[in-house]
């Protein structure tokens, strides 16, 4: 009778508090970057880095890198197999990425995608990926860095939409972030880690961080760093909160001591919105707690931003610099004179150009001149000009040279008659 007087105390004392189940995690982590065509530099660094980080995080990983289709495959058949219903699942790709009729891919290394038709069959449907997550149901969680720019290289002739599109059937519990916003491309990055990859190692082992507030953190970091050129997107069908770290603090119970009141609203106030670049959010925090622990750094992020928005900021070339496009001309006749009015390089064939737009002079004498704007993207462009000849110059030359414009000859002038006087 004393021990099941006990049992319900103790669920008395506990039943207005979260009861925290370890549930097993696994993880497939992926990282392609030795493409045949258009190579990526950060993605096995991305994935390498994002494993260690999700082993501290009691995760069983699953990773392989530079991968083919059927090495991706198989991990992927290795992965669901370790899940269960009930368990964690998470599912980490950096590499290339496309979508076609609504469908997203992911790469292999060793795709050959020379037509539309064979996007299905040379690379990985991320629709499979999240049927074999269905199992878990418990947690589903998506993490694609994957909307590299020109992801089919120079052998691709086809027209194809960039980036990613929204998933339209998500299994239940998950929640899947992206880089960039649908249908935009994310950068590599300049350093060991892409742009996206780099914000999220920051944020994803941070203690008691929900983890709709890590993809918010991590939207934060990457859209002040890129200048707003790129923002992360997630999707959620969430129903519950999920924490990937615990915090570090443990409640000790005692006779003496007395459970929390209630929880802490200012500190997990703040928490949302410390890293946020959004003045209203520091103002809706002051107005609540005029007098709080973190009142002055409100004041002083206000200020800051204040000033910001006054300062206009170029973008840093080092943070985004811009894919460089090998120009060709060629011209009938040959040996024409090229030129590019708009900048000051002198052209040559197979200058490199940032993208943009550049105005072409090209002439030739006893040609028509010719002046053609070209456009730049992120691939080589070859462009073929055929200048006329010169009509106008073709006809002085027939006038100069027709009888009636030569000059009649000058008859030679006689001396004046001389007239004979009467008187004489």
């Amino acid at each position: 009778m004393k021990k099941t007087l006990i049992y319900v105390l103790i669920l008395f004392l506990f039943c207005n508090y979260p009861i925290i189940v370890l549930a097993k995690r696994v993880s497939l982590v992926i990282g392609n970057g030795d493409y045949q065509e258009n190579p990526l530099r950060n993605p096995v660094n991305d994935a390498n880095d994002i494993a260690k980080t999700l082993k501290q995080l009691q995760f069983e990983v699953i990773k392989i890198t530079n991968a083919n289709l059927r090495k991706m495959e198989k991990a992927l058949d290795h992965f669901s197999n370790n899940l269960q219903r009930g368990d964690v699942a998470l599912f980490f790709y950096a590499g290339h990425g496309i979508q076609h009729n609504g469908e997203n891919y992911l790469l292999p290394v060793d795709a050959r995608i020379k037509e539309v038709s064979d996007i299905r069959y040379e690379s990985l449907n991320l629709g499979k990926i999240l049927g074999r997550m269905e199992i878990a149901r418990s947690m589903n969680i998506i993490i694609l860095d994957a909307c590299r720019n020109n992801p089919l290289g120079r052998g691709f002739t086809r027209s194809y939409e960039r980036g990613l599109a929204v998933v339209s059937h998500k299994p239940e519990g998950s929640i899947i972030a992206y880089a960039t916003a649908p249908n935009k491309t994310a950068a590599d990055g300049t350093g060991s880690n892409g742009l996206f990859t780099s914000a999220l190692l920051k944020h994803i082992a941070t203690p008691s961080l929900e983890i709709a507030m890590l993809f918010r953190k991590v939207r934060v970091d990457v859209k002040k760093k890129s200048f707003s050129k790129q923002i992360p997107w997630s999707e959620s069908s969430l129903t519950d909160s999920f924490y990937l770290k615990k915090s570090k603090e443990k409640v000790k119970i005692s006779n003496k001591s007395k459970l929390p009141s209630r929880i802490d609203k200012e500190t997990v106030f703040w928490q949302s919105i410390e890293d946020s670049g959004n003045i209203a959010e520091f103002k809706a925090y002051l107005a609540q707690f005029p007098k709080g622990t973190f009142a002055s750094l409100a004041r002083l992020n206000i200020k800051k931003l204040r000033k910001d928005k006054k300062t206009v900021a170029s973008f840093p070339s080092e943070i985004f610099e811009p894919k460089l496009a090998k120009m060709y001309v060629g011209t009938e006749p040959k040996n024409a004179i090229i030129k590019i009015l708009n900048i000051k390089p002198k052209f040559e064939q197979g200058i490199e150009l940032k993208p943009g737009k550049y105005l072409l002079k090209v002439s030739k004498n006893g040609y028509e001149t010719k002046k053609i704007w070209v456009s730049i993207a992120d691939q080589d462009k070859s462009v073929y000009i055929n200048l006329l000849k010169n009509k106008h110059e073709e006809k002085d030359k027939k006038i100069l040279n027709s009888p009636s414009r030569r000059k009649p000859r000058r008859k030679p002038r006689l001396p004046p008659r001389r007239r004979e006087s009467i008187f004489d």
